[in-house]
């Protein structure tokens, strides 16, 4: 398996649970988009939203961590899952990372 460097969150509470770590990194699945993230930013509030901890914008989903938050990045595509034939490697993604967020940490 290989690995990304990362800021994640092993566990709920503010900016000082976050740790620059190695992990995993993540393959595309059917329709996803692995964006390799050259910038990324973040505000504390993110810490506090429901959607960055469970799989449900409303919190009630089952929790999942260790999280990496930052839902506004900018990168290039790094690999490309099955169906997908709109986006090149090395290309803009031309999303915006709040996607895998909501769709528990998976690339967009």
């Amino acid at each position: 398996m290989s690995t990304m460097q990362a800021v994640r969150a092993h566990a709920r509470g503010g900016p000082e649970q976050l740790v620059y770590e190695q992990a995993p990194r993540p393959e595309p699945g059917h329709g996803d988009v692995l964006v390799a993230v050259k910038a990324a930013s973040m505000t504390p509030d993110e810490l506090t939203w429901p959607e960055t901890w469970t799989y449900t914008p409303d919190g009630s989903g089952p929790e999942r961590t260790p999280v990496t938050p930052s839902h506004e990045f900018s990168g290039v595509v790094a690999a490309t899952g099955a169906g997908v034939d709109r986006l090149q490697v090395q290309g803009p993604p031309g999303a915006e990372g709040r996607d895998a967020a909501q769709r528990g940490g998976r690339p967009c």
